[in-house]
């Protein structure tokens, strides 16, 4: 069996892995993770999780690797990650009592072949207080 490799530093990845028993280690590649002009959301997070599995590939090109990327969306928007403490209460409190999407785009691939697909998950938020997120 190929190497494994996971192609992200994100602990929740990594633990998921790890609960199904998988063997593997880490590589988080740098890659630009701007928007492309007129790029669509879906396009966006699957095109990263391609350019991260390529991008590990080209480096350790016997190994299997995995490879995702996701993105909050609200109002057809990507939120992106949080800079500050003060801007995710800022994301919070935009997302308090909504509905919003999440979609992780997910690469597998190897020398050989490259699969990918996008799932989109629907969150709704309970009503965050101040104190709700604080503890959080």
């Amino acid at each position: 069996m190929a190497h494994l490799i996971l192609a992200s530093s994100s602990p929740r990845r990594k633990e998921l892995l790890q609960q199904v028993g998988l063997e593997f280690t880490v590589h988080s590649p740098d890659i630009d993770e701007s928007v492309l002009e007129n790029e669509q959301i879906e396009q966006y997070v699957q095109r990263l999780a391609k350019t991260k599995a390529q991008a590990v590939l080209t480096l350790k090109p016997q190994g299997t690797v995995i490879a995702a990327d996701t993105s909050l969306v609200f109002a057809d928007q990507i939120i992106g990650k949080p800079e500050s403490k003060q801007h995710a209460f800022e994301i919070w409190a935009l997302l308090s009592g909504q509905t919003h999407e999440v979609l992780t785009g997910v690469c597998v691939a190897n020398a050989q072949q490259l699969l990918s697909t996008v799932v989109r998950t629907e969150v709704e938020f309970q009503i965050l207080s101040p104190n709700d997120m604080e503890e959080y």
